[in-house]
């Protein structure tokens, strides 16, 4: 397991929501700390996201840890905020982990005209 967590160096961690358990138990697993950010709701439902000033995702490899929990429409703002923001940081890959995938138990058919909420 430890040859595993070595090639970790240049990972960031990063937990998007309010409900950080998840986020905690991945770090302490992977042994590596996650980090400092900020999140600020404004009254019009708008959201601002950062990383703490000492954070840099430049050249890194960033995990971005979420849940799907209700609401399901400010997860998914969350969601494309954190990407763009972390997109804009320069970072070299972004993996995002979501536990719970909203749709998924929708996968096939059972009647006409029925959507297929997640495709494999």
């Amino acid at each position: 397991m430890a040859r595993e967590k070595d090639g970790l160096n240049g990972l960031v961690l990063i937990s998007s929501t309010d409900n950080t358990e998840f986020a905690k138990s991945v770090a302490e697993y992977l042994d590596r700390p996650l980090a400092e950010t900020e999140r600020k709701t404004f009254g019009d439902t708008d959201l601002k996201v950062r990383i703490a000033d000492k954070e840099s995702v430049r050249g890194k490899h960033a995990c971005l840890i979420m849940t799907y929990q209700p609401p399901i429409a400010e997860r998914l703002h969350e969601l494309i905020v954190w990407t763009d923001a972390l997109m804009s940081g320069s970072l070299k890959d972004l993996t995002i982990v979501i536990p719970y995938f909203l749709g998924a138990r929708q996968y096939r058919k059972t009647r006409r005209c029925e959507p297929i909420n997640v495709r494999a």
